[in-house]
């Protein structure tokens, strides 16, 4: 792989990352709309930053929901 696709993938990397941070529920479509992927793209780089440990998945309790 060329050094700048490679640099290219860490900076689409980058922009995925920034956006689930300041998104954390965002599903997978949005993030792609938003750093310019298509959804099979940015699914793969999410399955690879998982791997990675670079992007964990969690879980969100929603307090209006329960009443809180």
């Amino acid at each position: 792989m060329a050094a700048t696709q490679e640099a290219q993938q860490r900076d689409k990397d980058r922009e995925i990352l920034e956006y689930v941070k300041k998104h954390p529920i965002a599903r997978e479509v949005e993030i792609s709309e938003a750093v310019g992927l298509s959804r099979s793209a940015t699914h793969a780089r999410i399955v690879k930053l998982k791997k990675l440990k670079r992007l964990r998945s969690g879980m969100t309790v929603d307090l209006d929901a329960l009443g809180f």
